[in-house]
């Protein structure tokens, strides 16, 4: 019972994630009416044998006739797919750390080393940060040629300032009497950061266990530093556009939320601007200029459900909530299209679909010469180019339901597919290439469209006919 019942359970929640032993084929390419992604709304289970091992799904789902499917979990399915260009690449296997771009020149530090590319990615050439291997470190590229690197050494001692001009091939020394720290012992936590705007002028952080920030910035290279910034408040992910203008979060401890706080006086003041009445936990924030970002996150304390996505058009003050999606590792290219490493929205956020599998495999995005780059963990980079592939279908969800649950004898069932389909008249075929469980064979079955909505029918072993309607995200 246990093995049929959980490839229905699956198919529940997936018109596509079932074992099927039709291998029939059809010719003709995917009609574009099924581009674009869509959720499946509702379940139904047509007909099944009054006895054996379907039985217990039979008399859960026959009498209720069709089931809105969020009582059963959540399914996104995608039809159509991005094209990329894969390349070899030569990183560590163990490096999993977001790469700087600037341009084709890339910096991908790890440790005490730092990895540099001078081919958009390619092939990487080993250099070494100056310090020990588990110094704490930050780092901020100038140029193709110019970088900045902040490191410390155990407590007491003070943060060190570096600086090459010739990719990390050699380091001098900018200043061995930092004022900040950048090292943990035991409670004595300080986490700083260091930012750039040019060769002359920068900017240091510190927030650290005393529950205090401190900012302080430079106009002469790094060899002195003037304190801009020094109160009792928690201020993460700073960053300046300018020697004026700087953004970030407020993490507010009394409440266990965050604010999105911004300076127009060059850090010496910051104005806090709150997302919303609830609880907020921030994950990160993207902008595309001055006045047009995002910020995800989520409205619970355990960072997980349910999620957000903020939408601003003036800079920050104010704040539209745009999406429910779990959105993390952003890229946006203009005010209407962005990326993560595996959805791309074409509205602005308010809506997102697959555009590539992705199932742990492949790190953050990142901008090379204004292409999106994914790299992967088994040393490789795919390049995304303009071209479409619309014989690509996606899928991934999860079965939240107890009494599928209990029926299949597992916890939250997290599943996904990727493959191709092909259409021909009224038949499409779905052809498994990556799977989570429960798909061996391609699977043949019926489609139709009415009001927009596209509906799905199977026959699966023993005779059961399932219909599956989906609709647009």
């Amino acid at each position: 019972m246990k093995s049929v019942s959980f490839f229905a359970l699956l198919f529940i929640s997936s018109s596509i994630f079932f074992s099927c032993n039709n291998d029939s084929t059809v010719g003709t390419e995917p009609a574009s009416p099924f581009l674009g992604s869509w959720s499946v709304d509702r379940v139904q289970l047509i007909s099944a044998p009054a006895s054996g091992e379907s039985s217990e799904l039979k008399q859960l789902f026959m009498s209720y006739g069709d089931m809105d499917a969020r009582n059963l979990g959540k399914l996104d399915i995608s039809f159509g797919a991005d094209k990329f260009i894969e390349y070899s690449q030569n990183l560590p296997r163990e490096y999993g750390f977001h790469p700087k771009f600037i341009g084709s020149t890339g910096f991908a530090p790890f440790r005490n080393l730092l990895y540099i590319s001078a081919d958009g990615g390619r092939n990487w050439n080993l250099n070494c940060f100056p310090g020990g291997e588990f110094d704490e470190r930050e780092f901020s590229p100038i140029d193709e040629n110019i970088l900045y690197t902040l490191y410390g050494g155990q407590w007491p001692y003070k943060a060190k300032l570096y600086k090459t001009s010739n990719r990390g091939q050699s380091w001098f020394a900018v200043n061995d009497t930092m004022p900040v720290f950048l090292a943990a012992q035991n409670s004595n936590y300080h986490n700083g950061d260091i930012f750039f705007l040019n060769e002359s002028t920068g900017f240091v952080m510190e927030e650290n266990y005393t529950g205090y920030t401190k900012i302080f910035k430079t106009t002469n290279g790094g060899k002195a530093w003037v304190p801009v910034f020094n109160k009792k408040v928690t201020y993460i992910n700073i960053t300046f556009q300018d020697e004026m203008n700087g953004r970030g979060f407020n993490y507010l401890k009394s409440n266990n939320t965050f604010e999105f706080v911004t300076t127009s006086n060059g850090g010496v003041s910051w104005i806090s601007h709150p997302f919303t009445n609830e609880t907020f936990h921030q994950s990160e924030y993207y902008f595309i200029n001055q006045n047009i970002g995002w910020v995800s996150g989520h409205l619970d304390i355990q960072y997980n459900m349910p999620s957000v996505l903020f939408k601003t058009i003036d800079g920050g003050k104010t704040w539209n909530k745009i999406s429910d999606r779990n959105i993390y590792n952003m890229i946006f290219i203009n005010e209407n299209v962005g990326f993560t490493s595996a959805f791309k929205t074409t509205d602005g956020g308010y809506t997102w679909s697959q555009y590539h599998y992705s199932n742990g495999n492949v790190m953050s995005p990142v901008l090379i010469n204004n292409s999106i780059g994914l790299f992967t963990y088994d040393n490789k980079l795919l390049i995304r180019t303009d071209e479409a592939d619309n014989s690509a279908w996606f899928a991934s969800g999860n079965i939240t339901n107890p009494l599928l649950k209990q029926i299949a004898g597992t916890n939250n069932i997290e599943i996904y597919a990727y493959g191709k389909f092909r259409t021909s008249f009224d038949r499409i075929v779905f052809n498994p290439e990556l799977y989570s469980s429960g798909i061996r064979e391609p699977l043949e079955g019926t489609f139709n469209f009415e009001r927009g909505n596209l509906y799905l029918t199977f026959t699966l072993p023993e005779n059961e006919v399932w219909k599956i309607k989906l609709k647009r995200n």
